[in-house]
This record gives structure tokens, C-alpha cells and sequence, in this order.
């Protein structure tokens, strides 16, 4: 793995084919290893973004499709454990007017939690 262990030009070879075209467009700066080392750490974020939002956008679909299933397993754990009936009324007409709220802000927190863990770029220090 030498391209890693050059940390001005290895970015240009670490890409596969695709991107690869796009790590071409830092040929022109070969000439400054000073300029390289900004412009390949730019690169370098800028690909990691790329890739991530893509992959933030397909966790909210994938969340966002298992909501209805969590908020039916919710009523239906309240319905089948609740102690009486009038606890259960309670239970259901709580979870009625804040279950879809407290499920959308669950789904944004874990997006939130997604994005930080996404931009610890040195790792998890």
C-alpha cells in the first residue's frame, strides 16, 4: 500500500475507476507538494461527503419506512401489557397524540448521530 504512505500524491491513485477521472483534475498541481497536500485533503473530504449523503439519505428512507411498523408495535405492546383498562385508555390516547412526534424526533436524532459519527474524520478520539 504505498499510495498511503504518501500523503501529497497518494490520493490520485487511491480512487477506482470513476472517480478516478475526477482525481485527474489535481495533475495540473503535481508541481507544488505544498499545494498537493491542501488540494488532495480537500479531495479526500470532499469524496467522503459525497459518499455519505448518499448513504444519510438512504438511512432516513430506511428509517422513515420502518416508522409506521415501530408506532403499530408501540400500540400494540400498550394494548397487550397495560394493567387495566383505564391505564391502557390512558396509554393509547398518550401515545395517540405524541407517538408521531416522539417517532419523528427520534428519526432525526439518529440522523444527527449519523452525521457526527461521519465527521470524526481522524476516527473516534
Amino acid at each position: 500500500m504505498i499510495a498511503f504512505e504518501d500523503e501529497c500524491y497518494g490520493e490520485i491513485v487511491l480512487h477506482p475507476p470513476p472517480v478516478s477521472y475526477l482525481s485527474a483534475m489535481m495533475i495540473p498541481f503535481l508541481i507544488s507538494s505544498v499545494l498537493m497536500k491542501y488540494l488532495t485533503k480537500g479531495f479526500s473530504y470532499t469524496m467522503h461527503w459525497i459518499e455519505n449523503l448518499f448513504f444519510l439519505f438512504g438511512f432516513l428512507l430506511f428509517e422513515a419506512a420502518l416508522a409506521p411498523l415501530a408506532y403499530i408495535k408501540v400500540w400494540v405492546n400498550m394494548i397487550t401489557n397495560s394493567l387495566g383498562v383505564i391505564k391502557m385508555v390512558m396509554n393509547c390516547l398518550m401515545w395517540g397524540i405524541m407517538g408521531v412526534p416522539m417517532i419523528t424526533y427520534l428519526l432525526l436524532r439518529d440522523a444527527y448521530y449519523l452525521l457526527k459519527i461521519l465527521s470524526y474524520h481522524q476516527g473516534c478520539r
